[in-house]
């Protein structure tokens, strides 16, 4: 990752150039009062994960895969091995990478590598979800090993008190592509775009609205869970029943490629045409942001974190 100095970009003088484009459609950005802080990178951003000022953020480039960590100050490039492409964490001393060949742990001090990882596919790893104590982590059907020469193999793994376990969700085909969990007995998993749930007992599909692939799912609590994907799809589940929830709509054909947020009234997602959208609670609104690249990840911490293809850009907390 390139450390040229950011470009600080208004996104209100954004949104007045695109004054011409219906205020309904999801490509087509509204003022802001937010400013962004812009930077052009050399790799397409595939996922970020943030601790206060500390971010990490994994993707890909011509050279290969790419973890960066920005400090508050600058962007440094982490050479390891493997093809990563996932990040999550817990706080700045515990922040865990995978992807191709291996699952990486960062303790705050040191690099270690406690997984091997051989995927029967193309995609490896492609979801991580880390809690207090546990990890989930999962993707297509992978061989998983240990540094004690422990084997497994699923497309679905449970790290919990040092010991890794294969979790048959999802048969023999299953391909995670997203995680969530509260902790514990809670978790949320995307097989093939569609949701499954464990309640700490089973795994259960529940019902939906509409077909439409979901890409990834993210929530606050039990019973505050956010799903997004194709068609700019949004939903929502309440503990009890999961919703499609409208949003303004849209001319265009496009996807929402991940969701993050800080709690129940500040929720972001991001896609294709360099599309934002906010949630404050109590409605979904757009977000102007000085770019029409493909939005492929945010997380929030001190700030808001978005990155895509050949793009990372951060903005202050709070809606529009």
């Amino acid at each position: 990752m390139r450390s040229n100095s950011a470009v600080i970009v208004s996104a209100v003088a954004f949104a007045t150039a695109m004054s011409a484009c219906a205020s309904n459609d999801p490509s087509a950005p509204v003022p802001s009062s937010k400013e962004w802080q812009v930077e052009a990178v050399e790799e397409s951003i595939s996922s970020l994960w943030t601790a206060d000022d500390d971010v990490f953020a994994v993707g890909s480039s011509a050279v290969g895969g790419t973890i960066a960590h920005w400090d508050g100050h600058s962007w440094r490039r982490i050479d390891k091995p493997g093809a990563q492409s996932v990040v999550s964490g817990t706080g700045r001393k515990d922040v865990w990478v995978g992807g191709h060949g291996a699952v990486l742990h960062y303790s705050g001090a040191s690099w270690s590598m406690p997984y091997q990882v051989a995927s029967g596919g193309t995609s490896g790893l492609l979801s991580l979800a880390a809690a207090s104590g546990e990890l989930w982590f999962g993707g297509e059907l992978t061989r998983v090993e240990d540094r004690a020469g422990h084997v497994e193999t699923s497309s679905l793994f449970h790290l919990v008190a040092g010991s890794i376990e294969a979790v048959d969700c999802c048969g023999s085909t299953g391909r995670i592509d997203s995680i969530w969990t509260s902790g514990g007995d809670d978790v949320w998993v995307l097989d093939h775009g569609q949701p499954v749930r464990f309640d700490g007992i089973t795994w259960t599909r529940p019902s939906r609205d509409g077909s439409a692939v979901i890409r990834k799912v993210w929530g606050t609590s039990a019973r505050d869970v956010w799903f997004v994907g194709d068609d700019f799809f949004v939903a929502h589940w309440d503990g009890e029943h999961l919703t499609s929830v409208a949003l303004p709509s849209s001319a265009h054909a496009g996807s929402f490629h991940d969701v993050s947020g800080a709690g129940p009234n500040d929720v972001w997602a991001v896609g294709t045409s360099g599309t934002v959208v906010h949630y404050d609670g109590a409605r979904w609104t757009i977000v102007a942001i000085p770019t029409t690249a493909t939005l492929r990840a945010v997380h929030v911490g001190a700030r808001v974190w978005v990155g895509g293809d050949h793009i990372v850009a951060s903005t202050s907390l709070g809606g529009t």
